[in-house]
């Protein structure tokens, strides 16, 4: 069977952040700064609005019937719409990046700006590799000619080295409707709701706010049918309570809030449940993402986006950590671990490290290793008369050997034990022998070869068409 999902909340518990979030909503309300949204929830009864403060309150006798009527999953489908994906139910899907700032060099062992080169690789090593499910910018190009378009120029970066589908977060609604002209480009296609290429990630403000310029894009995919990730990520006892139970219960309400302008515009548009779990160290007065305590939120959050039944999505894998070190191993484990094996089926970060602000190809490697151990784990352990293998250790015996046992041949091929790839298996002397490298070397020698020898499948006509429309970009 496949391991049991981790749970950290009991059924009681998750009832009652259901309606602590419900009377937060009810009696906090959240501040909604775009005109244009809240005269549209002026047209429901339940949304209280006072247009002096912008705050808008929902009656909870209507929040779950609205919720009710996100779909449980959907399918998300490639550039070139030959294949698909399903996000929700029990799959799991890794995105690549998220927009870091920095960029470490490994040959020169120092950090710098990201560049376009780099972005442009990165998206080459995301195309390859075949545990990153969705591509996204990994960094923000530092090299270009108008900041205000870093984000579109780095997804036309992206896009001319992928066919993967796309996630991306807008800041303003000039980067959203600039990234949907790239995808109309590079899918062919001017209808970006019917068999979507794109997630589009919305950020609030937290607590309980909603800038004007994500809310009205929150409203204008609404009305599109666009695949929305609700993503949220307040600061236990900065913009959060200090308390974990506290903290679920506002992000909840922050998440529910998205959902519910989202499924009101659109009722059955594509919403994915989102938190990037964080806290916040008093003493040291800095944001940490992969705490033993944002673990726990991440498996809190699984439960209560299952409570809701929407797909949901976090960040991981994460660390704090500076470096290639063991505690950059061991957060990013347990940040991943806990993620899939509650039940989450989105998570975005890989190849950053130092509380997502930084990126290198080793470290992208390194996180699709880890993945490729999650999901092994999760799997669980198959079990029938085939794999009991009963006749075949009554024919070895007492002693016996079942190197060259047919059974042995057969599930050889299977998958049965997870091969190695970048992880060092070799005993002592043969990895002297090999020159004792160490896996963040190996890792990034490993992405030097993919970017030699891989060439992503993007049409000619596809990637002048792109890059016109950069050129033309006016902010």
């Amino acid at each position: 069977m496949m391991l049991t999902e981790s749970k950290v909340l009991s059924k009681d518990e998750i009832e009652k952040i259901h309606q602590a979030s419900l009377e937060i909503l009810n009696s906090a309300g959240v501040k909604i700064f775009s005109k244009r949204v809240l005269d549209f929830l002026g047209n429901f009864n339940f949304a209280r609005i006072d247009k002096k403060s912008l705050i808008v309150k929902f009656s909870p006798d209507s929040v779950l019937d609205i919720l009710k009527k996100a779909p449980h999953h959907f399918k998300l489908f490639s550039q070139d719409k030959a294949t698909c994906l399903e996000i929700g139910k029990r799959n799991y899907h890794l995105i690549n990046g998220h927009c870091a700032a920095f960029y470490y060099d490994f040959l020169q062992k120092k950090r710098r700006r990201i560049l376009k080169k780099e972005v442009e690789e990165f998206a080459v090593l995301s195309d390859y590799l075949y545990e990153i499910s969705i591509a996204g910018i990994e960094g923000l190009p530092a090299d270009i000619r108008n900041e205000k378009a870093a984000l579109t120029e780095g997804a036309g970066m992206t896009l001319c080295n992928t066919s993967k589908p796309f996630h991306y977060t807008p800041e303003n609604i000039f980067d959203d409707n600039s990234v949907k002209e790239l995808i109309k480009i590079s899918t062919g296609s001017g209808e970006l709701a019917k068999k979507p290429s794109l997630v589009c990630m919305v950020v609030n403000l937290s607590p309980l706010a909603w800038p004007e310029e994500i809310a009205e894009v929150l409203l204008a995919n609404s009305f599109e049918g666009i695949p929305l990730a609700i993503m949220v990520s307040p600061y236990s006892g900065v913009s959060a309570p200090y308390t974990i139970a506290g903290q679920i219960a506002l992000f909840n309400a922050e998440v529910l809030s998205g959902v519910l302008i989202n499924q009101l515009a659109n009722p059955g548009c594509p919403v994915i449940y989102g938190c990037s779990c964080a806290s916040f160290d008093m003493g040291l007065s800095v944001t940490n993402i992969a705490t033993p305590e944002t673990a726990l939120m991440r498996i809190a959050l699984a439960q209560m986006a299952g409570y809701y039944g929407i797909p949901s999505m976090t960040s991981a894998p994460d660390t704090d950590s500076n470096c290639f070190d063991e505690q950059n191993g061991w957060e990013k484990i347990i940040t991943s671990f806990t993620s899939f094996a509650s039940g989450i089926n989105l998570i975005l970060n890989a190849g950053l490290f130092s509380t997502g602000t930084e990126v290198s190809y080793s470290q992208l490697l390194m996180d699709c290793e880890i993945i490729r151990y999650v999901k092994r784990m999760i799997e669980g352990i198959k079990v029938d008369s085939s794999r009991l293998a009963v006749n075949v250790i009554e024919e070895a015996g007492p002693l016996g050997n079942f190197l060259l046992s047919r059974h042995t041949l057969e599930y050889l091929r299977k998958g049965e034990y997870l091969k190695s790839w970048i992880s060092n298996r070799h005993m002592h002397s043969q990895w002297e022998s090999r020159g004792l490298v160490a896996v963040d070397e190996a890792a990034n020698n490993e992405a030097l070869r993919i970017l030699q020898t891989h060439k992503p499948c993007i049409k000619y006509e596809t990637i002048k068409k792109i890059k016109k429309y950069i050129s033309n970009i006016k902010v």
